[in-house]
């Protein structure tokens, strides 16, 4: 197989553009641990505690309502919990309600909304020891 020099020149110059694209993106998207999202997204917060990662942080501010089934309870409708939530990137803040009963908060182009809650309802004697896992979906990246 014999390669000319213009074919060899051409190959070389795609590859310094492919190189100088991606050290651009980084320099766009650098990484670090930080800006990580967690496993499939899924953030577990107890009421007070705040995470953050990519430009998001997410702060659980409490739970204003619970009107699940309690466990061993007979009931006409499951309920729902919602949480009281603060969405920030730089200095942009928002302060919203989550319910679990499927409403997702959209920040920033990030889908915020509520995947699981624990303990079971009315087995908490307070709202901070709830635990909260919300499930974060990125930004789309521009095509």
């Amino acid at each position: 197989m014999h390669i000319t020099r213009k074919a060899l020149i051409t190959i070389l110059a795609c590859l310094v553009v492919i190189l100088l694209g991606y050290d651009y993106y980084q320099s766009k998207h650098p990484y670090n641990e930080e800006s990580i999202v967690p496993y499939k997204g899924l953030i577990t917060l107890r009421v007070g505690e705040t995470t953050s990662f990519d430009k998001l942080s997410i702060f659980l501010n409490g739970i204003p309502e619970d009107s699940r089934c309690p466990r061993g309870k007979e009931c006409i409708r499951n309920g729902y919990v919602t949480a009281r939530v603060t969405l920030s990137i730089g200095e942009v803040s928002t302060t919203t309600t989550l319910s679990s009963v499927g409403n997702e908060a959209t920040f920033g182009g990030y889908h915020i909304f509520i995947q699981n809650v624990i303990p079971q309802a009315n087995e908490v004697g307070s709202s901070t020891l709830y635990e909260v896992t919300f499930k974060v979906k990125r930004p789309s990246l521009p095509q």
